[in-house]
């Protein structure tokens, strides 16, 4: 079990973590994932079916209807 760690506030530590998650993701993958999450929206408004199949307020699930949407097409393609 990993040891707690002793914060001078609440600030302190989600500073902490956000500095840990950055180390972790990298800030140019959060900048990937907005850039992908903006033109997601940007085709769902102009009227593309897919994009609208994907539109999501999170991330995390953007990406999970992606892997879904190609794991479906992969099926279709090989019948």
């Amino acid at each position: 079990m990993p040891r707690s760690r002793n914060y001078v506030n609440d600030s302190a530590q989600w500073a902490a973590y956000q500095e840990r998650r950055d180390e972790e993701l990298g800030a140019t993958n959060r900048e990937s994932l907005q850039q992908l999450h903006t033109a997601v929206n940007q085709a769902a408004a102009a009227g593309d079916p897919i994009a609208v199949q994907m539109m999501t307020g999170a991330g995390n699930a953007l990406l999970t209807n992606l892997a879904r949407h190609f794991t479906n097409r992969t099926a279709e393609l090989k019948q």
